[in-house]
């Protein structure tokens, strides 16, 4: 009995993905993927369900086989809650499982579930045993429907909240494209306009005879030397005020900085 459960676990193993083209009973063509041993196999297994195979490719496995990430895990939740719930055995579960997935890595860390679960280990402490794919909360809620006799119904909890979580994740990141697009865009016309377009306009100042280096410079030394001028015409017109020049002949009406009011000297000489 044994063997004989080893030699067909042996032989599914071995299953090469087949994909083929064919005709139905109706003359419509029709497409799919299967898993066969070889070639001849699968032309006989097709004949059987009424397709004529016009076509048949093996298709590469991969040897690093894609990467596992939170959305396979989620698929898997739900597949073995799915078949625990149908009433199917959970080692025939995992077989099950694991030879139908298209990913080798996936299917690499189901079969390996598999393997210690058929050796005695608990489903949670298998699990454990890979922490990058199974969190602790995963691990956690699968001991506790052990423990309670509910697996498959907090299994399907489990499928359930890594679905939302990954369709809150994949919002996130479609409400945060545009501000990191702006930004990109942004820096690359800033990266632009110094390399580019100032460069351009330096050449263009030093046609004029100009030097756009210094242009910032020569505009604060004009500056300052405007305001000096202006307070130099002003000390002159304080200094113009003064009693000593001011005419005998008729008093003259002067400015007075220090009150801000207008005043008339007297004049000085004989009435």
């Amino acid at each position: 009995m044994a063997q004989a459960a080893t030699s067909t676990l042996r032989s599914i193993k071995r299953d090469t993905p087949f994909a083929w083209e064919g005709k139905d009973k109706r003359g419509a063509r029709v497409k799919g993927k299967s898993l066969a041993p070889d070639e001849q196999t699968l032309r006989a297994e097709l004949r059987r369900q009424g397709v004529a195979p016009s076509r048949i490719r093996k298709q590469r496995q991969s040897r690093a086989g894609g990467r596992v990430n939170a959305g396979d895990v989620a698929i898997f939740s739900r597949q073995l809650a799915t078949m625990l719930a149908a009433g199917i055995p959970l080692v025939q579960s995992f077989e099950i499982v694991g030879n139908g997935h298209e990913k080798a890595a996936m299917q690499r860390l189901i079969l390996d579930v598999k393997a210690d679960v058929e050796g005695g280990t608990s489903l949670h402490e298998a699990l454990a045993k890979h922490p990058l794919y199974f969190d602790d909360l995963f691990v956690n809620l699968v001991e506790a429907g052990e423990h309670a006799g509910a697996l498959e119904s907090l299994l399907d909890k489990i499928a359930t909240y890594k679905e939302k979580t990954e369709a809150l994740k994949k919002k996130v990141k479609k409400a945060l494209f545009y501000p990191a697009a702006v930004l990109v865009v942004a820096v690359i016309v800033t990266v632009v306009l110094l390399l580019f377009v100032i460069p351009q306009f330096e050449s263009l100042y030093k046609g004029f005879g100009a030097d756009l280096r210094h242009s910032r410079r020569r505009s604060s030394t004009s500056h300052g030397s405007c305001s000096t001028t202006a307070f130099t015409s002003r000390s002159r017109s304080a200094l113009a005020c003064t009693p000593s020049s001011i005419s005998r002949s008729a008093p003259r009406p002067c400015a007075n900085y220090s009150t801000g009011r207008r005043s008339r000297f007297p004049s000085s000489g004989p009435s």
